[in-house]
This record gives structure tokens, C-alpha cells and sequence, in this order.
């Protein structure tokens, strides 16, 4: 198993003296760790400098996973010492490591399964609004976090041009991109004085290969064809890369003067098809 500075690899080139001069932000010394008579870590030794990205790499089964759990608190080396800022520290949880700055995202899909990714990316550490049983998470917070810090940013959420049709059967889901589009202006009031942006983006149909549209247009390209003439003025469907080129700029600070809207990306889409050529 190996660590190695990314940043030094890549560059070819040696930390800053300020940076070499600094302790680690964080260093395993000599850890090892047994379950059992199983080894699964042997006298590891690694440091975490400030402003680099240090790459762990192993084979299956060197024990990359048991290192980070060790470093964030989940086990407790049997041998070897831990050290943040220069500092040794000892963990009993990961709250433990998570109170000194150390932060994790493991492997599993999600560590909750019944919670969101976004919820188990802050899990324990969660801002929240609201007081007594009407506590909730607070999204737009826990994005604006690091943007809030350096006092600059852009939000882009992604709503759905469901949420300004007439589509009876897709109501829920129309319903929860409408209050996106709701909250937006909410959001970019309430943000702004961190200079941080707040827009929502309303994609209309995209034709993507393998997607609901394409496996209608190959059931039958005659009803497919039909669809688009009534219910698209500009006779066809958007792209993929139509919509992330307006998030990108909307995102960028070309578009600093943008803040609080939501921008409709559907090509004038109607929803006047005819009953019996609607796909969904």
C-alpha cells in the first residue's frame, strides 16, 4: 500500500518550504490493526499536508478501507499513534474525528439506506432550521457552507419543465420541482448578502440515448414523430448538453447580473400532444 502526494506526483515537484515547514493537517504513525489473527494493517505511516490531495492506493484487500476507518474514528489502531495539526489524538468514535475536522464519505452506497445521498454526506453534522419537533435539515445551507466561508458562490438548482405543464399523471413530481422553483428567489435573498447566487434551471424533454424518449421513439418512431410535431415548435426534442451548457454559464461569473430565476431550457415545449401519442 502506498501514499502519495496527487499534487507532488503529477507536478513533479516538491510541497512549498511554508508547507513542509507547517505540522500535517493529519498523520498516522507506524498503525496497525488486527482482527483476530488477521493483519490488516501492519506499521502504515502517512500524512495529509495543507493545500495538497494525498492519493491512497492499494490492491484488494491491502487494507485501504481499515485505514480509513481508523483515520476517521470507526477502529482504533492497536499499534501506532495518530496526530492532527502535530498534535496526538486519540478517537472513540467518529464523532470523536469528526469534531477534529475529519470528514468521511465511505464506499457504501449510502452508510443510511433510507436517507439521501445528500443527507448521508452530513450525517451528525447536519445544519438545520427550525426549532423543537419542527427541525428539519436545511439543504440550501449545507450547500452554501463552503461558499459562505469564501464569500462567493453559485447555486443552480435543477427543477423540471413538469413543474409548468399541464401533466396530471406526473403531479407529485411536478409538484416537488414547483417548490424548487418557489423557494429560488427565497433562497437568493437569503444569500445574497454572502455573495452567493441562487437560480434554477427547468430542463424540458432531452432525447437521450436509452432514456424514456428514445425507447418510445424505437417502439414506434411513427407515434414518436407525431408527438414532436405537436407538442415541440421547434421540431425536436432538447439535448443532454443544451441543458448543462445553461447551467454551466449560469454557474459561471459571466453570469453574475442572474440571481433568484428560474430559466426554462424546453424549446417552447407545449403539452397539447394528442391523448392517445402521449408516451408518459
Amino acid at each position: 500500500m502506498d501514499a502519495t502526494p496527487l499534487t507532488d506526483a503529477l507536478m513533479d515537484q516538491t510541497p512549498a518550504a511554508a508547507m513542509t515547514d507547517a505540522p500535517p493537517l493529519l498523520e498516522a504513525r507506524d498503525i496497525s490493526k488486527y482482527f483476530g489473527a488477521v493483519v490488516a494493517l501492519e506499521g502504515v505511516s502517512l500524512m495529509v499536508r495543507p493545500g495538497q490531495v494525498t492519493c491512497l492506493l492499494g490492491d484488494n484487500g491491502a487494507g485501504k478501507s481499515t485505514l480509513i476507518k481508523t483515520l476517521s474514528g470507526v477502529h482504533r489502531p492497536d499499534k501506532g499513534t495518530l496526530a492532527v495539526d502535530g498534535q496526538p489524538v486519540e478517537f472513540g468514535s467518529p464523532r470523536d474525528a469528526l469534531d477534529a475536522g475529519i470528514a468521511t464519505v465511505y464506499q457504501d452506497l449510502s452508510v443510511m439506506p433510507l436517507m439521501s445521498v445528500t443527507r448521508n454526506f452530513f450525517l451528525g453534522n447536519e445544519p438545520t432550521k427550525g426549532v423543537g419537533p419542527l427541525k428539519r435539515f436545511d439543504l440550501p445551507k449545507a450547500a452554501a457552507k463552503p461558499m459562505m466561508a469564501q464569500g462567493k458562490g453559485a447555486i443552480v438548482n435543477i427543477s423540471s419543465g413538469a413543474s409548468l405543464l399541464a401533466m396530471p399523471q406526473a403531479a407529485p413530481y411536478g409538484a416537488a420541482k414547483a417548490a424548487l422553483i418557489f423557494n429560488t428567489e427565497r433562497w437568493a435573498l437569503e444569500f445574497v448578502p454572502h455573495g452567493i447566487r441562487v437560480n434554477t434551471v427547468s430542463p424540458g424533454s432531452i432525447l437521450v440515448p436509452g432514456n424514456g424518449w428514445d425507447r418510445y421513439r424505437q417502439a414506434s418512431q411513427t407515434n414518436f414523430d407525431d408527438y414532436v410535431r405537436h407538442g415541440f415548435p421547434m421540431g425536436r426534442l432538447g439535448t443532454a448538453e443544451e441543458v448543462a451548457d445553461v447551467i454551466a454559464f449560469l454557474a459561471s461569473p459571466r453570469a453574475h447580473w442572474i440571481n433568484g430565476r428560474n430559466i426554462a431550457v424546453d424549446g417552447l415545449e407545449q403539452p397539447y400532444a394528442p391523448a392517445d401519442r402521449r408516451p408518459f
